[in-house]
C-alpha cells in the first residue's frame, strides 16, 4: 500500500504554523488576518473573516514591502504569515 501524498496547501493541523490562506477561504484564521493587516493600515474594510479580493489585494500591497518571499503573491503562507505576526506581535491581542 503506498503512503499518503502531501497535499499542496496544508490543512490547519498539518501546519504548526498556521494553515494556508487564499481567495476563498473564510473563518477565524482569516479574520485574524484581516485585523493583523489593520494594524499597519493596509487592510481598511472590516475584518468578517471572508478572503476576498480587498483582502487579496491588501495582502499583494504588504507582500510587496518584501524583497523575496516565499508564498505565492496574495497567498498567506508560512512566510508571510511569520513576517506579518513578526510585525504585530505587540499590537494583536
Amino acid at each position: 500500500m503506498a503512503p499518503p501524498t502531501a497535499s499542496a496547501t496544508p490543512s490547519p493541523t498539518d501546519a504548526p504554523e498556521g494553515a494556508t490562506l487564499s481567495l476563498g477561504d473564510t473563518g477565524p484564521e482569516v479574520e485574524e488576518l484581516q485585523t493583523r493587516l489593520r494594524l499597519l493600515w493596509v487592510y481598511l474594510e472590516d475584518a468578517d473573516g471572508v478572503f476576498d479580493e480587498g483582502l487579496r489585494a491588501a495582502l499583494i500591497q504588504y507582500q510587496s514591502r518584501f524583497w523575496q518571499l516565499e508564498d505565492p503573491e496574495g497567498v498567506y503562507g508560512p512566510d508571510t504569515r511569520r513576517k506579518l505576526e513578526r510585525e504585530t506581535k505587540n499590537s494583536y491581542r
